[in-house]
C-alpha cells in the first residue's frame, strides 16, 4: 500500500493516473492541464470536471510560477506562443472536417485563450523596448484573427485565417528572437530551438487537416515538407548539443520515436487519410517537446 501524505504527492499521482503526454511535475506543466483540459482521455470523460476541479484546487494552495519569471521563461512562454498560432489552425481545420468537433471546438478555445493569457504575461514582463514594441504588434495581428476565428470554421476563409494565423506566427518568432539575444545565452539559443519544435509538431498537424478538408490555395507538399525538413535539421541540433543530457536525452529519445509514428501515419495511400492517428502522434511530440523545452529553460547556463 501506498500512503500519499503531501499536496505535491496527491498531485503526482493524479497526474501519473491520467498518463498525460504534456504533464510532468513544473509548473508549466500544471497550467497545461489547467488550461487544456481535453488532454483527458476519452475513457475519462464522465470524470474530467471532478479531475480538473481538484487540481486546479491542488495547484492553487501551492506555489506557482505567475506570469514570466525570467528570461529563460520568456523565452519558452513566447515560444509557445508559436506553436499556438498552429493548433489554432488545425483546431479549427479539424472542425471544419467535422473531425470530434465537440473535442475539437473544446481545443480551439482552450488554445485562444492560453494565447491571449500568455500574452499578457508577457506583455508584463519587461526585456527591452524592442521586445515590447514587438509584443505590441503581435497584439494588433491577434485582435481580428481572434475575431475572425470566433465565427465558427468555413473553407472560403481558411486559407485567408492560415495565412494570417503565419503572419502572427511569424510576428511571434520575432519576438522569441529578440529575447533570445537578450538573454545572451548557450540556453537561451537552446530553448528556441526546443520550443520550435512544439510549433512544427502542429504546423505538420495543421497542414495535414487542411488537405484532410480540401482547402485550395496553397502548396500542400511544399509547406509541409518544408516543416518536416525544419524538424528534423533542429532534432539533429538538439540531439548534439552539450546541453542534451539526463531527462532532455530521454524526451528527444521519445520524441524521434513519435516523429516515425507521425510520418507512417501521414505516408498513406492517396485518398487514404487518418486523421486520429496523426493528431495523437503531433501531440505526443508536442507533449515531449514542452518538457524537453522546460527542462532547458530551467537550466541555469
Amino acid at each position: 500500500m501506498v500512503i500519499v501524505d503531501s499536496i505535491g504527492g496527491i498531485k503526482r499521482v493524479l497526474m501519473d493516473w491520467l498518463d498525460l503526454p504534456m504533464l510532468g511535475a513544473s509548473a508549466s506543466a500544471e497550467s497545461d492541464l489547467i488550461n487544456y483540459p481535453s488532454l483527458i482521455p476519452a475513457s475519462f470523460t464522465g470524470f474530467r470536471s471532478t479531475v480538473v476541479l481538484l487540481l486546479s484546487t491542488l495547484f492553487l494552495t501551492s506555489p506557482l510560477q505567475a506570469g514570466v519569471t525570467d528570461i529563460q521563461d520568456a523565452i519558452n512562454k513566447s515560444g509557445k506562443q508559436r506553436m499556438l498560432t498552429q493548433k489554432i489552425m488545425g483546431s479549427y481545420a479539424m472542425l471544419g472536417v467535422n473531425f470530434q468537433p465537440k473535442k475539437s471546438k473544446q481545443r480551439l478555445q482552450d488554445s485562444i485563450a492560453l494565447f491571449d493569457s500568455q500574452l499578457s504575461d508577457l506583455k508584463g514582463y519587461q526585456v527591452n523596448d524592442a521586445v515590447s514594441r514587438q509584443f505590441d504588434a503581435v497584439e494588433k495581428l491577434w485582435t481580428p484573427l481572434k475575431e475572425q476565428l470566433s465565427a465558427g470554421p468555413e473553407m472560403g476563409k481558411a486559407v485567408a485565417i492560415s495565412k494570417g494565423l503565419d503572419v502572427l506566427m511569424a510576428s511571434s518568432d520575432k519576438a522569441v528572437l529578440l529575447i533570445t539575444k537578450a538573454s545572451g545565452t548557450a540556453a537561451g539559443e537552446i530553448v528556441n530551438i526546443s520550443g520550435r519544435q512544439r510549433m512544427l509538431s502542429q504546423r505538420m498537424n495543421a497542414l495535414y487537416m487542411l488537405r484532410v478538408w480540401g482547402v485550395k490555395g496553397f502548396d500542400y507538399e511544399a509547406a509541409f515538407n518544408q516543416a518536416v525538413s525544419e524538424f528534423n535539421v533542429s532534432h539533429a541540433k538538439l540531439v548534439n548539443s552539450k546541453l542534451t543530457m539526463g531527462e532532455i536525452k530521454k524526451k528527444l529519445d521519445l520524441t524521434e520515436k513519435s516523429f516515425i509514428w507521425f510520418e507512417r501515419s501521414t505516408m498513406k495511400q492517396t485518398g487514404t487519410y487518418v486523421p486520429a492517428l496523426v493528431l495523437r502522434a503531433a501531440d505526443r511530440i508536442l507533449g515531449h517537446m514542452n518538457a524537453a523545452t522546460t527542462l532547458y529553460a530551467n537550466l541555469k547556463k
